[in-house]
């Protein structure tokens, strides 16, 4: 798949993704909006790449890595055919753990440390948190079904539209025409799920000095 397309989808996908990067840069005043727009995101979809690539590297070569980032990668199990997953990490071990995404933000929304939503092509790789320091967490993972056949011919026409024009630097505003014009020719405007009555799994995960401890998984669902 060229990279035009992953940095597409990363971008039309964005809440989550977009959590999983750094906090924007600060703008300067005298600089032209579309310009800070499309540099913020050529720079997010810069680290999205960079996590990919440790997201989906075998574990054991890129534990140093993790390590020394302060990072902590866990592979939820999720299907691989899922369109969305939700990967929430706790601070403390859990007596019990919560049995929806509902549940957990009713009443253990005061534990939270990271929370990341991840969709797409996205959406069954590990996660990668990032600033986590050494200590006793919960991970929890919750995932949606597949995307539909509306969803997923409103994707493939907002990028065939992007790409019309060939490969080319990120453009915020076309990219924002082109989901416009996609939604306009499909009739379909895609609906965020709800997270809340969908259940969790959850696992203790321990973080140490040593590098393998930032790699935790759970077993496939």
């Amino acid at each position: 798949m060229p990279a035009s397309r992953l940095s597409f989808t990363a971008i039309l996908l964005s809440t989550a993704l977009l959590a999983a990067c750094d906090e924007e840069p600060a703008e300067s005043p005298d600089e032209p909006k579309s310009s800070r727009s499309d540099e913020r995101m050529r720079e997010r979809a810069g680290k999205l790449a960079a996590v990919r690539e440790l997201a989906r590297a075998d574990a054991a070569s890129v534990a140093d890595q993790l390590a020394a980032e302060r990072w902590l990668r866990v592979d939820g199990g999720v299907p691989a055919d899922a369109n969305q997953s939700r990967h929430v990490l706790l601070a403390g071990e859990l007596t019990e753990a919560p049995a929806t995404y509902a549940a957990l933000k009713q009443d253990l929304g005061d534990r939270v440390v990271r929370e990341v939503l991840l969709g797409g092509e996205d959406a069954a790789r590990p996660v990668v948190f990032r600033d986590v320091a050494e200590g006793i967490y919960t991970a929890c993972v919750s995932a949606t079904g597949p995307a539909g056949p509306e969803e997923r011919a409103l994707l493939e026409r907002a990028v065939a539209i992007y790409e019309a024009d060939g490969p080319q630097p990120l453009n915020g505003e076309k990219l924002q025409a082109a989901v416009a014009a996609a939604q306009a020719e499909t009739g379909h405007k895609p609906k965020r799920p709800d997270w809340g009555p969908l259940s969790l799994r959850c696992r203790r995960v321990e973080v140490d000095a040593r590098p393998e401890s930032r790699i935790a998984a759970f077993k496939p669902a």
